[in-house]
């Protein structure tokens, strides 16, 4: 493209050398290094340029200047100011000839006149006010303008560094714009997966030649995706631009990055896609939908190409405007979306051992987060064989915690063979565990989400005396499913006020959807509990809080875990709602044995342990036997020896005097002398 410029000014020197082979009052250092040409022979050059224009033209190659004077509508005065902008950048003495020529070191339209001397007639028309002040709009969008009071003629201009880089054929953005846009399209995704149909409506409207596209979704649903696909499959270039950075500029600098935009539009026939609009950025920086459309969108029309708006569910563009506007609104993704996401990245990408069904199913991650964690799993894949460990660590590097509030994580490294429970309840909690696993395959493949389009939640009570392994049990289904497990700390959430639990509840259900967790609510007749008759304003209240939670757990896609000591206390609209129920017995004498058996480890030095003796006498909950074997190790750890009956003897005694037991040493049998240890 260097040619194109070398002729351009070759042929502006050349008419401004036969303007000034007139004038004799010019010193010479000023006309030195100008050719010395005749009117005819500016002239000639031009037609040659315009010969070269013609024959590019029929071979298809495009001319970034024709380009330029195409959009100043072939505006002759304006090609004229954009030869004199180019020959000025390239040659900066030119300003002094311009000062010697009595109009300035600038580029202005009376310089122009100057230079180019046209018919009267048409001169006349030319430099009407009229035609300067629409010359001076359209020169105004890809030049640097300055006009002076209400003269258009003296209307100063100037080429930057991004426009002659265009001339150049470089096509590079400056500097300060590459903090903002994108030059090229970042496609992630190669092939459509997900939101098909809303991609066929927004294909739809783009075809039908709609301008203003404002896409609703949560964060990482797809909305750019589908811009970038849509882009790609209809070869247009696009510009990304990050909302989140034009909402921190002060109003000044605001205008100054729309217009480069709007000039970056028009050089690269792009759309625009402003995304990262949400309702916490417009919060902190306040400036609102109103404010956006007025400083940043219709500016940005004004050059007549798509524009594509990314924001949540809080920005309502076609509220605010009487344009009219393609609003495509993106659900979170179902797990029939996640799953075609994550064989997609599987066959494109060659990863080995993913088992798409059950990570669509366990982990909620939208589009973004699984293309990330696809990404980091090839590369991982390239040093060693990927273990199910390996992918499920993978995954929980993108489980969001920021947001969890009242939740208190809960880590144990129990398993389901650890748990000691009968037949028939530990059926239940596999049962559990399996339900989650195969969602996908029962409710997708098998289409049993046509007969239960809502009420999938996964819950589960648990009811029985404290320490029979409830707590563990929760921990055993959040191990087995590689899932985190949160307990709800319902002292704060419990509020006085009304409302205020409702609302505190509400927040706890949307951390835990985010984050694909299982809730745990202990002690859950503090807020699961019966309602009461409506004597007053509270209790109606009250029973309208229960009424909430029983329609959020409806909706609610994930675990939902609740413990309580009795049954009974729980309300029965809940109890139709719960899907597994498991009570918790006091564990039988076998059950027992294996408890305090298996509560010590290989490496605990023990010796003349009588399990058959303390499972037939001590009828203990499963919690204090592990308290009572501790508690013996600590002794033994003390008194340098073995754990034996002695240390465990006197364990009993602590945990019966804790549990408010009187101590019969007859009781303990043949092993009550050591209670006087």
């Amino acid at each position: 493209m260097h040619q194109w410029l070398v002729i351009l000014n070759n042929l502006t020197l050349s008419m401004i050398g036969s303007v000034i082979e007139k004038r004799d009052d010019l010193p010479y250092q000023v006309r030195e290094f100008l050719p010395h040409n005749t009117k005819e022979e500016a002239w000639e050059a031009e037609r040659y340029y315009i010969r070269q224009i013609n024959q590019a033209r029929r071979e298809g190659i495009t001319i970034p200047f024709e380009r330029l004077c195409q959009i100043c509508e072939y505006d002759k005065v304006a090609r004229r100011i954009l030869q004199l902008t180019l020959a000025v950048y390239t040659f900066p003495r030119l300003k002094e000839l311009f000062r010697w020529l009595g109009t300035g070191e600038e580029v202005t339209m009376e310089l122009v006149q100057l230079l180019w001397e046209e018919e009267e007639e048409e001169e006349e028309e030319i430099f009407s006010y009229q035609k300067q002040k629409r010359t001076y709009e359209r020169l105004s969008k890809i030049l640097r303008s300055s006009k002076k009071k209400t003269s258009f003629l003296r209307a100063s201009f100037s080429m930057d560094e991004r426009i002659y880089s265009y001339l150049s054929g470089e096509n590079q953005l400056q500097e300060d714009m590459e903090l903002f846009t994108n030059p090229e399209i970042p496609i992630t995704i190669p092939h459509l997966w997900f939101h098909k149909s809303q991609a066929g409506e927004l294909e739809t409207l783009f075809l039908e030649g709609v301008k203003l596209f404002h896409l609703q979704g949560e964060r990482g649903c797809g909305k750019r995706h589908l811009v970038r696909y849509l882009c790609e499959k209809y070869d247009f270039p696009l510009l990304e631009i990050n909302g989140k950075q034009l909402g921190y500029l002060e109003l000044k600098e605001l205008k100054e990055v729309v217009w480069l935009l709007k000039r970056e539009i028009l050089l690269q026939e792009s759309a625009l896609c402003i995304y990262g609009i949400e309702q916490s950025i417009k919060e902190k920086t306040g400036w609102d939908t109103t404010y956006l459309l007025q400083e940043v969108i219709l500016p940005l029309l004004e050059a007549d190409y798509p524009i594509f708006v990314s924001s949540d569910s809080g920005t309502n563009l076609a509220q605010e405007t009487n344009r009219f506007v393609g609003q495509i609104s993106l659900d979170s993704l179902s797990r029939q979306e996640r799953f075609a996401l994550w064989k997609g990245f599987s066959d494109l990408w060659g990863i080995q051992g993913l088992e798409e069904e059950i990570l669509s199913s366990k982990f909620r991650l939208n589009g973004e987060e699984i293309r990330k964690i696809a990404s980091r799993l090839a590369f991982l894949q390239e040093r060693e064989p990927l273990t199910q460990d390996r992918i499920y660590r993978e995954c929980m590097l993108f489980i969001t915690e920021d947001a969890m509030g009242t939740l208190k994580k809960e880590k144990s490294p129990q398993t389901l063979e650890e748990l000691r429970l009968p037949k028939t309840q530990k059926d239940i909690i596999s049962h559990i565990v399996s339900h989650i696993t195969y969602r996908y395959q029962v409710y997708d493949q098998w289409g049993m989400e046509k007969k239960y389009p809502y009420g999938k939640t996964v819950s589960a009570l648990f009811t029985g005396p404290p320490g029979t392994g409830k707590t563990m049990a929760a921990h055993v289904i959040a191990n087995s499913l590689n899932l985190p497990l949160y307990s709800v700390d319902l002292s704060q959430v419990v509020d006085k006020y009304i409302g205020e639990t409702q609302k505190r509840l509400e927040e706890i259900f949307i951390a835990a959807e985010r984050s694909s967790s299982i809730l745990f609510f202990d002690e859950a007749d503090a807020i699961f509990g019966k309602r009461s008759e409506v004597n007053d304003s509270k209790d109606r209240y009250a029973n309208a809080e229960v009424a909430y939670i029983l329609q959020r757990m409806e909706q609610y896609d994930g675990v939902v875990i609740m413990a309580s000591n009795l049954q009974k206390n729980i309300d029965e609209a809940f109890m139709r709602r719960i899907r597994y129920l498991v009570h918790f017995e006091m564990p039988d004498e076998a059950v027992r044995k294996e408890l305090w058996e298996s509560c010590l480890t290989e490496d605990v030095p023990r010796e003349d342990i009588d399990f058959d003796f303390l499972a037939k006498n001590f009828e203990f909950s499963g919690g204090s036997i592990k308290n009572v074997i501790l508690n013996a190790v600590f002794l033994a750890a003390e008194e340098k020896t073995k754990v034996g009956m002695s240390q465990i003897i006197r364990s009993i005694r602590q945990e019966y005097i804790k549990q408010g037991k009187s101590i019969f040493v007859a009781e303990f049998g043949t092993y009550g002398y050591l209670l006087q240890r």
